[in-house]
């Protein structure tokens, strides 16, 4: 652990924290169907803060084609989610939005992101790549452990 580290350290673990208290009383803001399948309504413009967090039959998320915003925490600790739509009007993806996800493997984002909040990837196995159209090319996670965004 290098000293950059350490210096986080209180922040991870409020993070962590707060992540498994989310997961303790969890309750999904839609309940997925009998194939872990939620379909976001698409008068959502939010995933509000921990809308989803610890909801663990949770496999898919499709619709929410007006969702701009993912709120604090709101797909952490989401143990089976592989599969979002790609959220083109999406603006802001939230501190630890999918923490502790460790089967999302990719996530695709339209042109409007200008913010990807810290250790919004936290405690993932894979890194996500974000792919945007805009012409300046991709988003990179780096390193997935502390949440780092280049453009």
């Amino acid at each position: 652990m290098c000293s950059s580290d350490l210096k986080m350290l209180p922040h991870m673990l409020k993070l962590a924290l707060l992540a498994s208290l989310a997961t303790a009383q969890a309750a999904c803001a839609i309940e997925p169907d009998q194939n872990g399948n939620v379909e976001i309504p698409d008068s959502w413009t939010e995933i509000p803060d921990y809308a989803f967090a610890g909801c663990t039959a949770l496999k898919t998320v499709t619709g929410g084609a007006n969702v701009n915003t993912i709120g604090f925490l709101a797909f952490s600790n989401c143990l089976s989610l592989v599969s979002l739509p790609d959220w083109n009007a999406l603006t802001t993806i939230g501190e630890g939005a999918f923490a502790y996800g460790p089967a999302l493997a990719s996530f695709n984002v339209g042109d409007l992101v200008t913010s990807i909040e810290a250790y919004a990837f936290h405690g993932t196995t894979t890194c996500p790549t974000f792919v945007s159209r805009h012409p300046r090319g991709r988003l990179l996670l780096k390193p997935c452990t502390t949440g780092l965004v280049t453009r």
